[in-house]
């Protein structure tokens, strides 16, 4: 019996492995040397087989070791079912070929429910030299991943895919979408119910997609999704698809009926993008387009998209936003970040909204996106500016952070507002926080070092914003002397379940203690996730577990203290 199942296993391509986590020891059993080749003899260990790994697989396969399983001790699991994808260089030389290896087994724990062994089997999915993807394989992980590829195997599945279409020269459709109505969502049942509400749309997706095809979740309430072989008027066809399904399709949470639309920009590669993360940034690019009413939800990417605008309609959205700042009407929510480490409140971050003539307040998401396109956000971030000291000036008690966009960072006007409330009350500067996010650090780096330096000369604060959702290098930490990195929420939103966002999150905050800059966590929306965090030192909590935002400052105020973090932050 037990030779047939060897040789069946020998014939599948697979092995069959156990790995102490305690002595580090990797026994095989199978097709060794056929699936690692020169590299089957140099794997008698775990920290072995890490040599033959990418470093994104590198750190998923490390982190089986690590991570305790998520239930309370009085639940105790005897195993954990895992499934992963790899990138693996055989011959130990990542510029020479590769194959990709799934992985899959349970992970043994003790009565802690602390890991201590694994057992699974491996077997080549598709090696890189024959350009032909294993489909079926990538259909049956996002199965058993609940239909949501991790980060990191999207990213490596993306760059992948990026390379074999320039190779067999066949347009490959870069997709980036979220949900049409996803703040209302997020205002009437909360960034859980939204968070949950993107997975099912995901799943629906995923039903009316072709196998070799893929979806992922890329940061917040945006997923990615990826069609081969596959022209701009295909995807046209494809988004009218997948959109009524969508559309017809009943959600629900809590009790709670819903329905939801999406809306999607589209890239089609490589069309002179240099890397995958390049054909993301464009569709993403396409995708504030789509929100215009005049693209109904869909836009592909074009160097030439301004001309095709609908001058009208721009006009008027011009006019309604140049009103709303000449009446006064854009004004701040308020939402607090909480000492993880203490009590109180830290600060608070002061979120851009606009008031309609009717009253109707309207999130950033609404109008901040047109406004960056017709170039009028210079205008907003100074009123911003102005509003921040007013509320700075009624409660000299206070930490206040405020968003600027990239386009901000060349403004004279702003700088000197700034330098003028120096003049006027230095202990301003102290209170202020100057937030710039982390995709528009990478597109300016050296402008933004020298405005940041700037910024830190006059005595403010300074945070990378939605930080790991640009792909940023964690050596531009250092190079632009930040205070506070804030964690972008896509990897909060799914932190219990989710290894990939675990390494991220951790690797983040022991890169960030050694510079002496403090972390935010931000999208946290239950309790289990902000004791998980506190225990890993996060310096702040922000989400819904915390507050959603208010209009009303006082509101928050009331029965909270305010705790400092920095040591030189006092009033």
């Amino acid at each position: 019996m037990q030779a047939d199942m060897k040789n069946t296993i020998e014939h599948l391509n697979a092995v069959v492995y156990s790995w102490d986590f305690e002595t580090d020891i990797m026994q095989w059993n199978g097709a060794v040397s056929e699936i690692f080749e020169d590299g089957a003899t140099h794997i008698n260990t775990g920290h072995d087989f890490t040599h033959l790994l990418s470093q994104e697989s590198k750190n998923l396969f490390v982190e089986l070791q690590h991570n305790k399983v998520n239930a309370p001790l009085s639940e105790h699991i005897s195993h954990r079912k895992f499934t992963h994808l790899y990138c693996v260089y055989p011959d130990m030389k990542p510029n020479s070929g590769r194959l990709w290896v799934e992985n899959f087994g349970v992970i043994v724990v003790d009565a802690h429910n602390t890991p201590i062994k694994a057992h699974g089997i491996m077997r080549i999915a598709y090696a890189k030299q024959s350009a032909n993807m294993n489909s079926a394989l990538v259909h049956t992980l996002q199965d058993d991943m609940n239909n949501n590829l991790g980060r990191r195997m999207f990213r490596e599945l993306l760059a992948d895919s990026f390379e074999d279409c320039k190779i067999t020269k066949k347009p490959m459709a870069v997709c980036v979408a979220t949900l049409n109505n996803l703040n209302e969502i997020n205002e009437n049942y909360g960034f859980d119910a939204a968070d949950e509400l993107v997975d099912q749309v995901i799943a629906v997706l995923r039903r009316y997609m072709r196998k070799r095809d893929f979806i992922g979740r890329i940061s917040g309430g945006k997923f990615a999704f990826i069609l081969h072989n596959c022209t701009d008027k295909a995807a046209q066809i494809a988004y009218a698809r997948l959109s009524k399904a969508i559309a017809s399709a009943d959600f629900e949470n809590n009790g709670h009926g819903m329905k939801t639309g999406i809306v999607c920009g589209v890239f089609i590669a490589p069309n002179g993008a240099s890397n995958p993360q390049d054909a993301i940034h464009k569709a993403k690019e396409a995708l504030l387009d789509a929100k215009l009413p005049i693209h109904q939800g869909f836009n592909c990417y074009s160097a030439s998209m301004e001309r095709n605008f609908n001058a009208q309609k721009l006009k008027e959205a011009s006019e309604q936003i140049l009103s709303a700042l000449n009446e006064r009407r854009i004004e701040l929510a308020y939402q607090p970040v909480m000492n993880a480490q203490g009590e109180g409140v830290w600060f608070y971050e002061a979120l851009v909204r606009l008031r309609m003539p009717d009253g109707k307040l309207l999130g950033a998401g609404a109008f901040v996106p047109i406004a960056e396109k017709l170039g009028l956000m210079k205008l907003i971030d100074h009123r911003v500016l102005e509003l921040a000291f007013q509320t700075l000036e009624q409660n000299p008690d206070i930490m206040l952070s405020i968003n600027i966009t990239p386009e901000t960072t060349h403004s004279e006007e702003w700088m000197a507002t700034l330098k003028a409330a120096h003049r006027i009350n230095p202990q301003f500067m102290k209170q202020l926080i100057v937030e710039l996010t982390e995709s528009a650090v990478v597109d300016n780096l050296e402008w933004c070092k020298s405005f940041l330096h700037e910024v830190k000369g006059l005595g403010c604060f300074v945070a990378i914003d939605d930080f790991g959702a640009g792909y940023t290098s964690f050596r531009y930490l250092r190079a632009f002397n930040v205070d506070i990195v804030k964690i972008d929420g896509g990897y909060i939103m799914n932190l219990a379940n989710s290894l990939d966002d675990q390494t991220f999150v951790k690797t983040l905050l022991t890169l960030s203690k050694s510079l002496d800059i403090k972390v935010v966590a931000e999208w946290v929306v239950n309790e289990f996730d902000a004791t998980l965090l506190r225990s890993w030192g996060v310096d702040g909590l922000q989400g819904e577990f915390v507050t959603m935002p208010v209009s009303n400052i006082n509101e928050l105020r009331a029965g909270n203290t305010v705790q400092a973090i920095f040591a030189d932050q006092s009033y």
